[in-house]
């Protein structure tokens, strides 16, 4: 499996980089659905630690989309990137990913 993987949005303003990836995982809850347009949706599953935030526009925008958990997107285009829920973990999209 690929340890290291790099990743950004649509106009490459929020660009990162992401190692020892956990677990992936498919999700159809309500706030996935809004939050991407789509009936299911892939995330990839990082320690937060292990999330670097690298492109010009730094840490993505945020919006808190439900009491334990929040959504990052970019300023500039509105791709979608990641859900950040309350706890050491970050969700990746996984068609983000340049690999």
């Amino acid at each position: 499996m690929i340890s290291q993987l790099s990743a950004g949005c649509l106009c490459g303003f929020i660009c990162f980089s992401a190692a020892n990836p956990q677990r992936p995982y498919c999700c159809s809850c309500d706030i996935c659905q809004k939050h991407t347009g789509s009936h299911r949706v892939v995330w990839l599953e990082f320690a937060a630690g292990d999330v670097q935030w690298n492109g010009e526009g730094g840490k993505p925008s945020l919006y808190r989309s439900s009491d334990v958990s929040s959504r990052f997107f970019c300023s500039q285009c509105g791709s979608l990137v990641s859900a950040i829920d309350d706890g050491p973990s970050v969700a990746l999209l996984t068609g983000l990913f340049d690999q």
